[in-house]
C-alpha cells in the first residue's frame, strides 16, 4: 500500500510538471502493486486520465466504485472516462449514479447536459433550474448549472431563456478570474514585432530530426475535427492537448540564464535566441509515446498559435494546421463554452472580442511570415460543407498519401477529452454554421466589436 501511494505522489508531481512520459511510468507501477483504496484509485483514474490513458483510468474508476459504490465523485470519475471512450450512454449512466447520490455535484450535472441533444420529452431542465434555486451563491457550481441550463434550452430552442442563462454563468465565472485582456493583446503584438520573416530566417537552426503536426487555433474553431481527420492515417499518432512546448521554452529560457525573472514579453523578445535546435529535440523528446515509432506525432493543443513561429524555427519539418472559423461563430462557440486554462477572455463580450482582432491580427501575421509547406490554414465552413476535399488537401499538405478510411474518421475508436468529444463522432454536419444569428439581438455589442472584419 504505501509503495502505490509513494508512486502516485511520484506520477502527481511529474504530472504537474509537465513530465507526461515519467508520471504514466510510476502512475502504472502504482496500478501493478494493486491497490485497493478507493480513494487511491480515483487519484490514479485522474492521472491515468491527463496522461490520455483513458482505458486504464476507467479501470481505476471502475474499480474505485466497486469499492465503494455510494461515493459520487468516484461515478463521476467513471462518466468522464466513459464521455472520452465515446460510450455516451454509459457516461448519462454513471452521472445519474453521481446526481442520484448527490444532488448537488454541479459538474455531473454539466457533463450530462453535454452528453446528447436534448429533446422535449427527455430533458433536465426542470430539474436544473431547481437545484440552480438552491446554489445561491456565486461559484464555481452555479456556473455550471447556468452552463448545463443554457445548452439544453437551446437544445429546445429556447434562445432567450437560453442567453440569459449563459451570461449569468459566464459573468458568475469572471468574477473569479485575475485577467487583464489588454495584457494579452500586448503580448500578441510582442509576438508580431519580434517573430517576424526576418527575426525567424535569422534564428539558429533548430532540430530536423521529427515532422511533428501542430494543430492550432481558438476553442471551438474545428481543431478536433482535424485532429480526427488527420490521425485517421497511419503514419500519425495524437497525443491530445499538451501544453509540452511551451514547457519546454519555459525551461530552456530558464537554463539559459538561471536566476533571472523575465516577463512575458521579454521571454517574447528574447526567445528567438534561445537553442532551437535542443528546444525542438527536447519537445519531441519529451511529447513522443512509447508507441510513436516510425510514426508522425500531432499535438492538439489550440493555444499553440501563440508559438507558431517558434515551432518553425525550432522544428523546421514540422507542419502547422491552423484552424479559423467566421468571427461571429468562432465567438460565440467560445463564449458558450466552459472552457478552463488558459482561455480568460472568453466569458465576456466585449474581451472576447478584442481578443479575437488581437488573434485574427496574429494568424494573418503567421500566414505572411511562414512559409506555405511549413503552415496553412484550414476553414471552419469549408471543412464541414466539403469534407472530403478539405481532408485531402489536409493529407496532401502534410506530404502523406491518401488513405480511404480517412472518409470514416468519425467512426474512429480513439478517445477524445476535449469539449467536441460527442461531436466528432457523427458525420459532418453544418447545423452549428450561422448559429449565432439566433441571439444576434444579445450579441450586437459583439458585432459592433467585429465590425472592422466582418464581411
Amino acid at each position: 500500500m504505501s509503495e502505490a501511494v509513494d508512486l502516485v505522489k511520484l506520477a502527481t508531481a511529474h504530472a504537474s510538471q509537465g513530465r507526461v512520459r515519467e508520471a504514466l511510468v510510476a502512475a502504472k507501477g502504482a496500478l501493478d502493486s494493486g491497490p485497493t483504496d478507493p480513494a487511491l484509485l480515483s487519484n490514479l483514474g485522474t492521472l491515468f486520465s491527463l496522461c490520455q490513458r483513458f482505458d486504464e483510468a476507467l479501470r481505476c474508476f471502475a474499480a474505485a466504485v466497486s469499492a465503494q459504490r455510494n461515493n459520487a465523485a468516484y461515478w463521476y470519475g467513471v462518466a468522464t472516462t466513459q464521455r472520452s471512450l465515446g460510450d455516451f450512454e454509459a457516461a448519462e449512466a454513471a452521472c445519474a449514479q453521481a446526481i442520484g447520490l448527490d444532488p448537488h455535484h454541479a459538474q455531473a450535472h454539466w457533463l450530462r447536459s453535454g452528453l446528447r441533444r436534448q429533446t422535449e420529452q427527455l430533458n433536465h431542465v426542470s430539474k436544473l433550474e431547481a437545484q440552480l434555486a438552491i446554489q445561491q451563491t456565486d461559484g464555481l457550481s452555479r456556473t455550471l448549472l447556468c452552463y448545463a441550463l443554457a445548452k439544453e434550452l437551446e437544445d429546445l430552442t429556447q434562445y432567450a431563456r437560453s442567453f440569459e442563462y449563459l451570461s449569468s454563468g459566464a459573468s458568475t465565472y469572471r468574477r473569479t478570474l485575475n485577467y487583464d485582456v489588454a495584457r494579452d493583446i500586448d503580448t500578441l503584438q510582442c509576438i508580431m514585432d519580434s517573430h517576424g520573416m526576418q527575426a525567424l530566417r535569422a534564428a539558429k537552426r533548430g532540430y530536423s530530426g521529427a515532422a511533428p503536426v501542430f494543430v492550432v487555433g481558438l476553442p471551438r474553431s474545428g481543431t478536433t475535427l482535424v485532429e480526427r481527420i488527420v490521425q485517421s492515417h497511419t503514419a500519425v499518432v495524437s497525443v491530445g492537448e499538451r501544453n509540452d512546448f511551451a514547457l519546454e521554452l519555459m525551461r530552456a529560457a530558464k537554463a539559459a540564464s538561471p536566476g533571472q525573472r523575465r516577463d512575458r514579453n521579454q521571454l517574447v523578445r528574447e526567445s528567438l535566441g534561445l537553442d532551437m535546435e535542443a528546444l525542438g529535440r527536447r519537445y519531441v523528446e519529451s511529447v513522443s509515446p512509447d508507441d510513436s515509432a516510425g510514426r508522425r506525432v500531432l499535438d492538439k493543443m489550440p493555444i499553440n498559435y501563440l508559438y507558431c513561429g517558434l515551432i518553425h524555427a525550432a522544428l523546421p519539418d514540422a507542419k502547422i494546421i491552423c484552424l479559423r472559423r467566421d468571427p461571429m461563430d468562432s465567438c460565440f462557440a467560445a463564449y458558450k463554452t466552459f472552457l478552463t486554462g488558459p482561455y480568460g477572455f472568453s466569458y465576456d463580450l466585449d474581451e472576447l472580442g478584442r481578443y479575437f482582432l488581437a488573434f485574427n491580427a496574429l494568424v494573418e501575421h503567421w500566414r505572411a511570415a511562414l512559409p506555405a509547406e511549413a503552415y496553412t490554414e484550414v476553414h471552419y465552413e469549408s471543412l464541414v460543407r466539403h469534407p472530403q476535399s478539405e481532408a485531402r488537401r489536409i493529407i496532401a499538405f502534410l506530404d502523406l498519401p491518401w488513405q480511404p478510411q480517412i472518409d470514416d474518421f468519425f467512426e474512429s475508436t480513439a478517445p477524445s477529452a476535449t469539449a467536441s468529444a460527442a461531436q466528432v463522432r457523427q458525420p459532418m454536419y453544418v447545423s452549428s454554421v450561422g448559429k449565432w444569428q439566433h441571439y444576434r439581438e444579445q450579441l450586437a455589442p459583439l458585432t459592433r466589436r467585429l465590425e472592422s472584419i466582418l464581411a
